[in-house]
């Protein structure tokens, strides 16, 4: 990394502390690069996050890709969401999230061809990575998380 990101750059978007899910202001766009923080653990990853916030979307997932990619699923009202991994390029972790962001229940290590994959617990989001950055964040049953964004070339 070159020199710091000014902190102007960066869009945030906490999680609401209301009981419904919090809301993206705007969709940043596929690929917008996103500073997950864990604050319960004070660990932090910056990567390129998709947002699923249309049916189409939230039904295409992981399938069909060429390799596992972070995924924030964003629904329409908190509820039960089960998934699959059928058609998925890779073994994945699946968090599904509180609208206040606290990290209501996981999934880990799901490999592709699993049919149900059925949560006990109501979410707002879910959001799916590589195993490799769900381990860097220390995410655990409980934590709570937040996201920022930056463009690409910001």
């Amino acid at each position: 990394m070159a020199g710091k990101r000014s902190r102007a750059k960066e869009k945030v978007s906490k999680p609401s502390r209301s009981a419904k899910p919090a809301r993206l202001e705007k969709n940043p766009g596929n690929g917008a690069i996103c500073l997950v923080l864990n604050s319960s653990r004070k660990k932090s990853a910056r990567f390129p996050l998709e947002i699923a916030d249309s049916e189409l979307s939230r039904t295409r997932g992981l399938m069909f890709r060429g390799k596992v990619v972070p995924i924030l699923f964003v629904f329409s009202s908190p509820g039960v969401y089960p998934i699959h991994s059928f058609f998925v390029p890779g073994v994945f972790d699946a968090v599904y999230l509180s609208g206040k962001g606290e990290v209501v229940e996981m999934f880990l290590g799901i490999a592709p061809g699993r049919p149900l994959i059925c949560p006990k617990k109501n979410a707002a989001y879910l959001l799916e990575l590589p195993p490799n950055l769900t381990f860097r964040l220390g995410i655990k049953t409980g934590d709570i998380l937040e996201w920022r964004w930056n463009s690409k070339n910001g």
